[in-house]
């Protein structure tokens, strides 16, 4: 009996520690605002035309960023704007927690353009996404986590 606890234990230990999955973050990308669940794309996807769905808040104005590095935040800004490639804000086509990607606006330089994103360039491209929402005063209230994801 004592060499099938050795075993159960040996084998519960080496599992545990073999284990070498990053956890989940569950920050908000703003810290002080309430989290907003994400619940696609998760860790890679293989489309041109993903959908990202969140569990959207309700607020007055919601807003998904893609980026082509880690978001940088300071305070409730956001740092690197210019790695913003695409931008989904409440107002256009889809609805807010469920979107294409097709119908996000690009970012060239930090700037909403008005052309709509045929698609969402694969090989192998890691890009980080998040989203926050304001209130009807223009105050954050709400964001995600930030998610990275591979477009293979």
């Amino acid at each position: 009996m004592k060499n099938y606890y050795f075993f159960l234990f040996l084998f519960v230990f080496l599992w545990v520690s073999c284990d070498n999955s990053t956890p989940e973050p569950k920050n908000p990308l703003f810290s002080g605002t309430i989290l907003i669940e994400t619940t696609a794309p998760i860790k890679s996807i293989s489309s041109n035309n993903p959908e990202f769905k969140w569990q959207s808040p309700g607020t007055t104005y919601e807003i998904l960023g893609v980026f082509t590095n880690v978001i940088s935040v300071d305070g409730k800004k956001i740092q690197n704007k210019n790695d913003c490639i695409a931008m989904w804000t409440t107002g256009l086509k889809g609805t807010a927690g469920e979107v294409s990607f097709s119908d996000f606006r690009q970012m060239i330089g930090g700037v909403i353009q008005g052309s709509c994103m045929s698609n969402l360039p694969g090989g192998g491209v890691v890009y980080h996404w998040a989203v926050w929402a304001y209130d009807d005063k223009m105050t954050i209230t709400h964001s995600s986590i930030q998610r990275e994801v591979t477009n293979n």
